[in-house]
C-alpha cells in the first residue's frame, strides 16, 4: 500500500484553482493499493469533507501558510507519523520549497513538485526559492510547457488539467432551466467564471462590459465566483451605471451547469498555467474570447479568441459583439472529442498520475514530455 499526501498550498475550496484540479484527479484514479491523504490551509467545507471520507481518506488542515514556522511544523510532524511515500505539493510558484522542507528533511522516496501557474505577484520570493526547488524535491509537474519552463526549466512532465467532457456537455434543457433560474429569457450573456482576485482580472472584464452594454442593452454579466474584490467589483459596476446588467453569482461548485447559460465566455486573466476553465467552456460549445497570457495549450479546438490585454476595452467589446449565431450543439460535440484526443480526458490522465505514485524509481524525464 502506497501512502499519498497531496498538499494543496492555498485554501481547500470547492470552486476552482487547486482543489478542483485535483479533486478531479483523485475522483477518477483508480485508488487500489493507494491510501491518499489531503492537507491544505483550512477547515474544508463539509461535502468535500465527506467525499474524501467516504473514499477512505483522511485531511489535515495545516493552519495558515503565512506563519511558516508553525506550517512547516505541522506538516513535518504530519509526515513524520504517517510515514508517507509519496508527497504531492501542488502551488503555483517556487515558494513550494517552503511545503517540501519538511519532506526534504524526513527523506520522503518522492517529492512532488507540482506547478499550476507560468507567473507569480511575489516575484521576489518566488527567483528567491526557485533555485531551491529540485533540491528538495525529485519529481517534478506542470500544467503546461509554459508553466513547466517557468519553474523548472527542463526535466519535468506535464500532466494536464483535464476534465470529465460529458458533465459539460451541452444540453438545450439545462440552459433553460439556468437562465430561468438567474431570470433571464432572450437576452445576450456573457459569463466568466473564476476567483475574484487581481490575476483573474475581472476588472478589465467589467469596464469591456460597460462597452458591450451601450450598444446592446438587453446584455447580461454573469460573475461566477467569490474572493477578495467582489466588495471593489460591484462599487465598479456602480460607478459605470451597469449594477442592474451584472449578476454576481458567488463561490459555485457546479460549473458545469452556470456554463449551459452563458452566450459567451470570456477570461481576460493576467496569468494563468493553462486556463482548466477554458476547456470547460469549450466542451459546453461556447465561443471563448480569452486574454494572450492563457497558454495556448489550452485552444484543442483551434476556435479560442486570443485578445491582448493591451488593447482597449472597445475593441474588446466590439470582438465579443461581432460573435455570431452558432450551433452549441455541435460546437460541444466537437470539443469533446478534440479534448479527448489532445489527452484531455481525465481518465486518462488520472491512470499517468497512478503510475507516477506507484513509480519505484526517481522520476527524471526530459523538457516537455507528457502523458500521450
Amino acid at each position: 500500500m502506497k501512502k499519498i499526501l497531496i498538499v494543496i498550498n492555498t485554501r481547500f475550496v470547492p470552486f476552482g484553482g487547486l482543489t478542483s484540479v485535483m479533486m478531479n484527479y483523485f475522483r477518477a484514479m483508480n485508488k487500489e493499493d493507494l491510501q491518499i491523504d489531503f492537507a491544505s490551509t483550512n477547515n474544508p467545507p463539509d461535502e468535500l469533507l465527506k467525499e474524501l471520507q467516504e473514499a477512505g481518506s483522511r485531511y489535515y488542515n495545516l493552519g495558515r501558510r503565512k506563519n511558516i514556522p508553525q506550517y512547516i511544523l505541522h506538516l513535518f510532524r504530519l509526515i513524520r507519523k504517517n510515514q508517507y511515500d509519496v508527497i504531492h505539493i501542488n502551488g503555483n510558484s517556487a515558494s513550494m520549497v517552503l511545503d517540501l522542507l519538511p519532506a526534504s528533511w524526513l527523506r520522503t522516496p518522492f517529492r512532488i513538485a507540482h506547478t499550476h501557474s507560468m507567473n507569480t505577484m511575489h516575484s521576489f520570493l518566488h527567483q528567491m526559492f526557485r533555485p531551491l526547488i529540485k533540491k528538495v524535491s525529485n519529481c517534478y509537474l506542470a500544467a503546461s510547457d509554459d508553466a513547466g519552463r517557468w519553474l523548472f526549466d527542463d526535466g519535468y512532465v506535464v500532466l494536464k488539467n483535464a476534465i470529465d467532457v460529458q458533465k459539460y456537455q451541452y444540453s438545450q434543457s439545462n440552459r433553460k432551466k439556468v437562465r430561468l433560474e438567474w431570470g433571464i429569457k432572450d437576452q445576450f450573456v456573457v459569463g466568466t467564471v473564476g476567483k475574484l482576485n487581481s490575476e483573474k482580472n475581472q476588472m478589465f472584464l467589467i469596464r469591456v462590459f460597460a462597452q458591450i452594454v451601450k450598444k446592446r442593452e438587453d446584455a447580461i454579466l454573469i460573475i461566477a465566483g467569490g474572493g477578495p474584490l467582489e466588495n471593489e467589483l460591484k462599487l465598479e459596476c456602480k460607478r459605470l451605471g451597469i449594477t442592474k446588467s451584472v449578476l454576481f453569482l458567488g463561490m459555485i461548485t457546479n460549473v458545469e451547469t452556470v456554463l449551459q447559460g452563458f452566450d459567451v465566455f470570456v477570461f481576460p486573466s493576467i496569468f494563468e498555467g493553462f486556463g482548466m476553465v477554458v476547456l470547460e467552456a469549450l466542451a459546453s460549445g461556447l465561443k471563448c474570447y480569452v486574454s494572450d497570457s492563457i497558454p495556448k495549450a489550452s485552444n484543442v479546438t483551434g476556435t479560442v479568441r486570443y485578445l491582448k490585454l493591451s488593447e482597449s476595452v472597445e475593441i474588446w467589446a466590439e470582438q465579443i459583439l461581432n460573435t455570431v449565431d452558432y450551433d452549441r450543439e455541435n460546437e460541444s460535440e466537437n470539443a469533446m472529442n478534440a479534448i479527448t484526443s489532445h489527452g484531455y480526458n481525465i481518465f486518462h490522465e488520472a491512470g499517468t498520475l497512478r503510475n507516477i505514485y506507484m513509480s519505484t524509481k526517481q522520476i527524471k524525464w526530459s523538457r516537455g514530455h507528457n502523458s500521450d
